[in-house]
């Protein structure tokens, strides 16, 4: 298809909205590239192990992590060149943007940021 296709998904997500067709919709169009599921320390938050559940159960490649952090971490590490796909809760966004500030800085760098975890 010649697009970017991301290496993993950094998916989380509030409990009370329609995560579950979110998620569906996600894998049909990046099948085979793994879910990294951290958890959101809100009230609102979805448990990541049910996510995970969820994903797993229909055939997808995925896993918990505590914090945004440690996702991000196991996303370096993902095989493959392409960039690692952050989306769900805006909460998971606003997490992502308070560790990666200079992907605010300039429009072109808003789609990869170099992650260098010590």
């Amino acid at each position: 298809d010649g697009g970017i296709r991301p290496r993993a998904t950094v998916y989380s997500c509030l409990r009370d909205k329609d995560w579950r067709t979110a998620i569906g919709m996600l894998a049909k169009v990046l099948p085979d590239i793994p879910f990294l599921v951290p958890a959101m320390h809100c009230e609102r938050a979805e448990a990541p192990e049910e996510v995970v559940r969820v994903l797993q159960a229909s055939g997808r490649q995925a896993q918990a992590f505590p914090c945004l952090w440690d996702a991000l971490d196991k996303a370096s590490e993902a095989p493959g060149c392409g960039p690692v796909l952050v989306t769900g809760s805006l909460y998971l966004l606003a997490g992502f943007f308070a560790l990666h500030p200079e992907a605010l800085e300039r429009p072109e760098s808003a789609h990869i940021v170099r992650m260098h975890h010590a």
